[in-house]
């Protein structure tokens, strides 16, 4: 007898293949498991004739289907393909990544942004004193004496900005150095080690410029950035990672990171020290106007402006215009300050010249 069975347009004989086939009308797609049970000519014969690219064969309903896989010395994929483990694993991570950034989360000093922490003080301490010792090597022939009077003048600046800054037990160092090679710049590292380069000292002018450069690099101290910046370096590696993990390429995403994060998060910081450095040197008795002009000379000595998204600082016109915003508080901080009745206090602070 011959019949026919219509699974699929696909038309098979019993008498040719013997009434096995009459299960596979109700076979269903296998599933894919590890084992080494041998397979059936007829079964084979069947699916290699209904599915000639697949390796696994379709078997009968009631029958587990089988598929065989043979790993090097019985080890395991790295990556597992149980979406239900990685869901889990995932929740877990996210959840002990939750709880600890949140707790680490603290406010920053005036400006009262709230940042993640890890590093501490300590660390950041120790590195201080170890690109002090580093910066004094490589300058060792460049630093002025104490005696000359661009280091009085400094000593004299700082030492007001130290007393708004309410550092006093901070063991301060101050150093000018005189490198013609060197572009105008200045910066205060961890423990209050201060090198202002002479080249930056013709376009401050007078003390409300030379206090503008002073009080912003001393508000990068008080508000701890380089902690700020070392905390987050590994969101910056866990990004570049992620970013190669999903887009399966072999290919450096720091820079696109850098560019996305990293200096995002240095142009905040920088103009952060600009507002906080500002009510500083208000509160120091300077006089907060000076430091527009001293931005727009500084603006006119720069050469080549890159495009402020590409730059760790912010534009020369974006801190003019941020700074003449942040005036009106500054002028009422000055006030507040009776720097007009304090002139013995200032005198105070040239005594160490006498």
């Amino acid at each position: 007898m011959i019949r026919l069975y219509p699974w699929r347009g696909l038309r098979f004989y019993e008498s040719q293949f013997g009434s096995s086939l009459a299960g596979f009308g109700r076979s269903v797609r296998p599933s894919i498991v590890r084992s080494t049970r041998p397979l059936s000519s007829s079964t084979s014969f069947y699916h290699n004739f209904r599915y000639p690219l697949y390796s696994t064969p379709l078997r009968s309903s009631n029958v587990r289907t089988y598929a065989t896989y043979r790993y090097f010395g019985g080890a395991r994929p790295f990556v597992t393909t149980d979406y239900r483990t990685l869901f889990r694993g995932a929740v877990v991570v996210g959840t002990v990544g939750g709880v600890f950034y949140v707790t680490h989360l603290e406010e920053t000093p005036v400006s009262g942004r709230r940042r993640f922490m890890i590093v501490s003080p300590k660390l950041e301490e120790r590195l201080g004193v170890y690109q002090n010792m580093q910066l004094l090597r490589e300058y060792r022939y460049s630093i002025l004496p104490d005696n000359h009077p661009a280091v009085i003048r400094v000593r004299a600046v700082m030492k007001r900005i130290i007393a708004a800054a309410g550092l006093p037990d901070v063991d301060w160092e101050i150093h000018v150095v005189n490198d013609p090679r060197e572009p105008p710049n200045a910066f205060v590292l961890p423990g209050g080690k201060v090198f202002v380069f002479a080249s930056i000292l013709p376009i401050c002018q007078d003390d409300d410029g030379l206090a503008t450069v002073l009080s912003h690099e001393t508000a990068h101290q008080i508000a701890r950035h380089i902690g700020e910046k070392l905390s987050q370096m590994p969101f910056y590696l866990f990004g570049s990672l992620l970013l190669q993990l999903l887009l399966g390429s072999s290919m450096d995403f720091s820079t696109l990171v850098s560019l996305l994060l990293e200096k995002p998060a240095s142009r905040q910081m920088e103009s952060e020290a600009d507002y906080i450095g500002l009510l500083m040197m208000s509160k120091a008795c300077f006089d907060p106007r000076k430091a527009v002009d001293f931005w727009i000379r500084m603006q006119k000595t720069e050469s080549i402006q890159p495009m402020e998204f590409l730059s760790t600082h912010p534009a020369s016109s974006t801190r003019i215009q941020q700074i003449k915003e942040w005036l009106p508080k500054a002028i009422q901080t000055r006030e507040a300050s009776d720097c007009y009745s304090t002139t013995t206090n200032f005198m105070d602070a040239f005594s160490f010249m006498r």
